[in-house]
């Protein structure tokens, strides 16, 4: 095993039909980073966290100094341009320097104004649209105060959605009014968010007006103690259900302020939400959420921040500060967690009540050197984990240190890799057998295709559970010398599913829904890996090449499919499907409109 600051040049060119183009935004990203999941998600806003961002000289070229690694590229062009945005998903730089050619296509042009329902313009904010069929492509552009927008995309079906961004958006709404001249309603200015969405079909330069559906008023107050609190950040989401599990899919959210009397106003699509009250950083409130509050119609809610302590702490290692470290603050004694990155000197401040709290701290993978184990590179300092109690305002320092490798393969009965499977690892006191949170990992990670799986930690005992398998966790003791942890994994199996449409063509973004086939039409309210109970209870959503896994016991399931909202193709159902080994399938979804029987049953 080695240890080194080993740095290589990732570098390219973006060209037109061979011609260098200038100004092009290129962004690269840790391609395995969970929260960049999907390609283009980071254009609309969603958390992206970019290893590195420049944009192409007079020549089209870019480079970056990047650590060995896997990396996806995205390319962004100027909006005045009729430029397509491009992504490479994997660029390996593991060994030697990489070059990558960027070739930009042209798009369609789709522009029109966006409305509220009484016909009066959106302010600001942005329209999203994301491709449909036939392949996955999402992009965003800004509403102006007339409540124009104009985006370039590929011929397609899309989805199109309205984003009332922007933390400071009366700020910057207010200052463009008044470099317009234009006199506006200040109820026109008020943040709005509707769950649904427009479609429309692009074959050539397109105009469609979006109109959303009809709002209702939610008016607020804040108050910290008996007080009104000025400045505090409320953020309103669409609440993800059983009924409508992948509503948060876009990054739909409206944001308001609270004023010197701690009011605020959103207007918002009758329906499910969920809120979050963050107080002004030099408070000493500590934040609110509410799960699922239903808004029906216009309403008054009053949401009172209790009072708490400051945690303030620094983040290094071998006395070098670490920016954007992820430290985790879990409450002992409620389900509660508090999040927060650290800044450009290391340093992180948070408001809480008082209690015994589990701090966990993940460096970014640029603060750690890296390690070669087995001719893989991994990044090798371990998570910080530390019990702090909370009775006053409270400093603490969370030092970092170069971990202690634990690493091996994970294989089934006859020695086959079990690749992209999810390993976690869980310190000692807090696996509790048949109370385990899975938000309380400290560190997991996914097996690559030849079933490897490495973390590096601290001296200590630990349990290592593979998926969602709690039952066979594997308890494992780390000394001082790297250890190697060879697993065999069997009774649980591995389900590939294709979905394309009965005319071949992938269907992206099409969700599944797995249940035991006894439970079929039951719904399940608890905690598992989507948020509920039973583990073999599962929501996810296909990629962009149409494919998805699935990691369940033996048994016998239903799977739902069910396209995206405005697909051509219907969906479909694996009625009773059994499952005792590894399997592929490919579904073909049926054209709407065509002769279907809806359901199918397989043994």
């Amino acid at each position: 095993m080695t240890t080194g600051e080993v740095s290589y040049r990732l570098s390219g060119v973006v060209r037109h039909h061979g011609l260098p183009v200038a100004g092009v935004s290129v962004s690269i990203f840790d391609a395995f980073d969970e929260t960049n999941e999907l390609p283009h998600l980071s254009v609309a806003g969603r958390n992206a966290n970019p290893v590195g961002q420049l944009k192409t000289n007079a020549k089209g070229e870019f480079a970056f100094a990047v650590r060995p690694g896997t990396y996806r590229l995205e390319a962004i062009p100027d909006e005045s341009t009729r430029f397509l945005k491009h992504a490479v998903k994997e660029i390996p730089v593991l060994v030697a320097n990489n070059s990558s050619i960027v070739n930009l296509n042209t798009g369609l042009l789709l522009s029109g104004k966006a409305f509220r329902s009484d016909g009066r313009p959106l302010r600001g904010g942005a329209v999203i649209a994301v491709c449909i069929e036939p392949a996955l492509y999402l992009t965003a552009g800004p509403v102006s105060i007339n409540g124009e927008y104009s985006l370039v995309v590929p011929p397609g079906k899309f989805q199109i959605a309205y984003l009332s961004q922007a933390k400071d958006y009366l700020e910057e709404a207010c200052l463009a009014i008044q470099n317009s001249g234009v006199e506006i309603d200040a109820d026109e200015l008020i943040p709005s968010l509707a769950i649904k969405q427009g479609v429309v079909d692009v074959e050539s330069d397109a105009q469609f007006d979006l109109v959303l559906p009809p709002l209702v008023g939610f008016n607020g107050e804040v108050v910290g103690g008996p007080q009104p609190l000025e400045g505090a950040l409320i953020t309103v989401v669409p609440a993800a259900t059983a009924e409508h599990p992948f509503v948060n899919e876009f990054p739909l959210l409206a944001e308001s302020k609270s004023d010197g009397r701690g009011n605020f106003k959103l207007y918002l699509e009758p329906g499910p939400y969920d809120i979050s009250i963050e107080p002004p950083k030099e408070s000493l409130l500590f934040g609110l959420i509410q799960k699922n509050v239903q808004v029906k119609e216009n309403c008054f809610q009053r949401f009172v921040l209790p009072s708490g302590y400051r945690l303030k702490g620094q983040v290094v290692c071998n006395d070098k500060v670490l920016a954007d470290a992820l430290v985790r603050v879990l409450a002992f004694e409620q389900e509660r967690e508090f999040i927060a990155k650290s800044d450009p000197g290391g340093r992180i401040e948070l408001s809480l009540p008082g209690g015994d709290y589990h701090v966990i701290v993940l460096a970014h993978p640029k603060d750690s050197a890296t390690k070669t184990i087995n001719g893989i590179e991994y990044t090798g300092l371990a998570p910080f984990t530390s019990v702090v109690a909370v009775r006053g305002d409270t400093d603490a320092t969370f030092k970092l240190e170069e971990g202690v490798a634990l690493f091996g393969r994970v294989k089934d009965e006859s020695g086959n890799p079990r690749a992209g499977i999810k390993v976690s690892i869980f310190m000692e006191s807090d696996f509790k057998p048949g109370q385990v949170n899975s938000r309380r990992a400290i560190s997991s990670g996914t097996t690559d295709h030849d079933g490897n799986y490495c973390f590096f930690l601290c001296p200590g005992t630990y349990w290592l559970v593979i998926h969602r398998d709690y039952a066979n966790a594997k308890r494992v003791t780390i000394g001082k010398d790297d250890t190697n942890f060879e697993i065999t994994w069997q009774g649980w199996c591995q389900l590939h599913f294709e979905v394309t449409g009965e005319d071949g063509v992938k269907i992206a973004r099409c969700k599944l829904h797995s249940s035991r086939y006894a439970a079929l039409g039951m719904k399940s309210n608890g905690e598992g890996g989507n948020g509920l109970s039973d583990p073999t209870d599962c929501l996810m959503h296909t990629g962009e090449d149409g494919v998805c896994q699935v990691t369940l016991p033996a048994g016998i399931y239903t799977f739902e499919f069910e396209p995206p909202s405005g697909s051509s193709y219907g969906g479909k159902v694996l009625r009773q499907l059994s499952v005792s080994a590894d399997l592929s399938r490919k579904i073909a979804l049926p054209l709407k409109g065509a002769s279907r029987s809806g359901s199918s049953h397989e043994a």
